[in-house]
C-alpha cells in the first residue's frame, strides 16, 4: 500500500517523519534544560510557578546551536520543527543582544573618557578666556589718574591713537 500523498503537493507526516524526528533530536541535544521542561509540562508534573521559573532558567542557559541545517519558519512544520526554529531564533537573538551589550559598555566607557577629556579642555579654555595680559604699573596709574579727573569707562574706551597723541603732547607741555 502506498502512503497518502496530499493533493496540494505537500509531504504528509509519514514522509516527513524522519525530518521531524531529526528536529526533535536536535533540540533535545541542543537545549537539554528546555527539553526537560517540555517533558515535565507534557507529563503535568510541574506547577505553573515552577514552570515559569524553570523556563526563565532554561532561557538563561540557551546557547546558539552549532548546526547549519535549514529550518522552517516558526509558523510552518511540525511542533518539533517549530520548537527547534523558535529556540534557534531566540538563542541567536540572545547572543546578538549580549554582543551589543558588550559593545554598548565599551562605547559608554569611551564616552565617559571623552566627556572627562572635553571637560578638562573646556576648563583650560575658560581659564585662557579669563587670563589677561599683565598690566604695567604705569598704565594702571595712568588709568587711575584719568578716572580721578572724571574720565568715564565709556570715554576711556572711545580713546583712539589720535587722542593719545594729543594727550601726550599736552602732558609733555604741562607734565603730570
Amino acid at each position: 500500500m502506498s502512503p497518502y500523498i496530499d493533493p496540494r503537493g505537500r509531504k504528509n507526516n509519514y514522509e516527513r517523519g524522519p525530518a521531524i524526528a531529526a528536529a526533535r533530536e536536535r533540540y533535545r541535544k541542543g537545549f537539554p534544560d528546555w527539553t526537560k521542561l517540555i517533558d515535565e509540562v507534557a507529563a503535568a508534573e510541574i506547577s505553573a510557578d515552577k514552570a515559569m521559573h524553570d523556563f526563565a532558567d532554561a532561557l538563561e542557559k540557551m546557547e546558539v546551536r552549532k548546526d547549519d541545517g535549514s529550518l522552517p519558519s516558526t509558523r510552518q512544520g511540525s511542533l518539533a520543527e517549530r520548537r527547534l526554529a523558535a529556540a534557534d531564533d531566540y538563542s541567536c537573538l540572545r547572543a546578538l543582544h549580549r554582543s551589543l551589550e558588550e559593545a554598548r559598555n565599551e562605547v559608554d566607557q569611551a564616552l565617559r573618557e571623552l566627556d572627562t577629556h572635553m571637560e578638562e579642555v573646556r576648563h583650560k579654555l575658560f581659564e585662557l578666556t579669563l587670563e589677561q595680559e599683565p598690566v604695567p604699573d604705569y598704565v594702571r596709574r595712568f588709568v587711575e589718574k584719568c578716572q580721578e579727573e572724571g574720565m568715564t569707562a565709556i570715554q576711556g574706551r572711545a580713546i583712539n591713537r589720535e587722542h593719545i597723541r594729543k594727550l601726550l603732547n599736552e602732558i609733555g607741555k604741562k607734565g603730570l
